[in-house]
């Protein structure tokens, strides 16, 4: 009978030990996942901060309200901001380098907060705050890239307390957070009549004059220590070194055509011949100067060109001749990226977590404000979705349906419902235990919630339930061995 209680306390020690492994080990987080949203304007109204979200499940642990990171300590080089400064674009820089360029007021911290969503989500939000507008503001920045990696934070107005290692980005997430595109693709165009120059027309619906530049080399673009020869390749190689080889001469600003003077009848056969690709980069704009320049003199008053308003590149433009020498569109401007939600209920708000769109050919999918967006969902049937961007314009359709949840409810039975007979419960045959000296005492039923208590861990809590049945076990056991010596006794 002794080797028996010791060895029931032998067990319930043993049972201790692995419960209080359980209850101090960290139960490890699941990844989440973190969806990029742009259902809001990216400066809200009433408010002088720009931000962009994510959606995460409801119930993520982690998250907190307003913890900022005043030292930009966490994401250094994993947040990129593009934006237009003095009439310069300055494309993917990191929170870092905007303070180096522009001064610490510029965008003194990031801000890691959270709100909740009508649908029981919960709206993650990476907050920009730019407390000096005069250096930088909102209406500046013109897209954000947030890339793979990064990671949330959590912590409060003092500053960043730890790293939510289960929300991380799998992925490059971009975003567009201004309707200020610019020139974005590419009307149509052919070689000229003496076929030693390539007219592209763009869409740019003024038909400002603009003079000759030949100096394309040495034309200062919107990149700062960029030509616009540099942001211009043929083949893969740029005209500023196409220039220097004597293979192109110059570029021609008239009115909303781009025209290239190829003046080496070999390389103007070699564009034609192996369709080589044109490719005007971000930065690229239309330029104006006092007067024609024919020559390669003008390079030397680079302060009198002039940038034409609303002519900025913000995404990579492609065409290429075919046989006929007509110039063959990469780019189509503004296209609606597959996998967007095409089913709705009527009466239902767009979704902007899947509406991705591209401003070129290969150019980067990006999440949009909703207000580019316009749709009309009130009955069921097939509905356009439009998507306006500066000038450009793209649609698709989708399926309206009603929605069954607020069809009217049906009428109850006016007969009431029979009740099934009643059978008396049948006791439960009462068991005599084979050793009356084992017969375990009494145990209160509310020990579970007790322990769940005792563990600090809620019932409802994912992972207590082995917790709570392993210490009621230790206390069943324990009884157990008590009562043994009792009877021993």
């Amino acid at each position: 009978m002794k080797f028996r209680i010791f060895a029931l306390l032998m067990a319930a020690a043993l049972l201790l030990t692995a419960l209080v492994s359980v209850s101090v080990l960290p139960a490890a987080a699941e990844a989440v996942e973190m969806t990029p949203m742009h259902g809001e304007q990216f400066r809200p109204d009433g408010v002088t901060f720009g931000r962009v979200s994510f959606i995460v499940p409801g119930g993520t642990q982690g998250l907190t309200k307003d913890a900022w990171d005043g030292n930009i300590d966490h994401n250094t080089d994993l947040i990129l901001l593009s934006y237009v400064k003095d009439g310069e674009l300055y494309v993917n820089k990191t929170i870092r380098q905007i303070k180096e360029h522009l001064g610490d007021l510029a965008l003194v911290r990031t801000c890691y907060t959270y709100d909740d969503q009508p649908d029981g989500t919960l709206r993650a939000n990476l907050v920009f705050h730019m407390d000096d507008h005069s250096k930088l503001g909102p209406e500046d920045i013109v897209a954000v890239t947030v890339k793979a990696g990064f990671v949330w934070c959590a912590g409060s107005p003092a500053g960043i307390s730890g790293e939510l290692s289960h929300l991380i980005l799998d992925r490059d997430v971009s975003f567009l957070t201004s309707g200020e595109a610019g020139i974005t693709g590419v009307q149509t165009g052919n070689m000229g009549s003496e076929g030693t120059s390539l007219h592209v027309r763009f869409d740019r619906k003024d038909s400002e004059s603009l003079k000759a530049i030949s100096a394309v080399d040495l034309c200062p673009s919107a990149i700062p220590g960029k030509t616009l020869g540099d942001l211009v390749t043929i083949g893969g190689e740029t005209v500023t070194e196409l220039v220097k080889k004597g293979n192109v001469a110059r570029f021609n600003f008239y009115g909303n055509t781009l025209i290239f003077h190829v003046d080496d009848p070999d390389y103007l056969a070699k564009i034609k011949n192996e369709h080589l690709e044109f490719v005007v980069l971000p930065g690229f704009r239309w330029m104006n100067w006092h007067q024609d320049d024919w020559g390669n003199w003008a390079g030397t008053n680079r302060d009198t060109y002039t940038p034409v308003e609303g002519t900025l590149v913000t995404q990579p433009i492609s065409f290429y001749l075919n046989e006929k020498a007509e110039v063959c569109v990469k780019s189509e401007g503004l296209q609606i990226v597959d996998g967007y939600k095409d089913t709705y209920f009527v009466g239902e708000r767009i979704d902007m977590t899947t509406l991705l769109i591209r401003m070129s050919q290969g150019g980067e999918p990006m999440h949009i404000l909703e207000e580019m967006v316009s749709y009309d969902f009130s009955k069921a049937g097939t509905a356009t979705v439009t998507v306006t961007v500066k000038d450009m314009t793209a649609t698709y359709t989708v399926t309206v349906v009603e929605n069954p949840n607020t069809e009217a409810p049906t009428e109850a039975p006016t007969e009431p419902p029979t009740e099934a007979p009643t059978e008396p419960p049948t006791e439960a045959p009462t068991e005599t235990p084979t050793d009356p000296v084992t017969e375990a005492p009494a145990v209160d039923t509310t020990a579970s919630e007790t322990t769940a208590e005792i563990v600090g861990c809620p019932p409802e809590k994912k992972g207590c339930g082995a917790t709570v049945m392993t210490l009621s076990a230790v206390i069943l056991i324990a009884a157990s061995a008590v009562a043994l010596k009792k009877k021993e006794d």
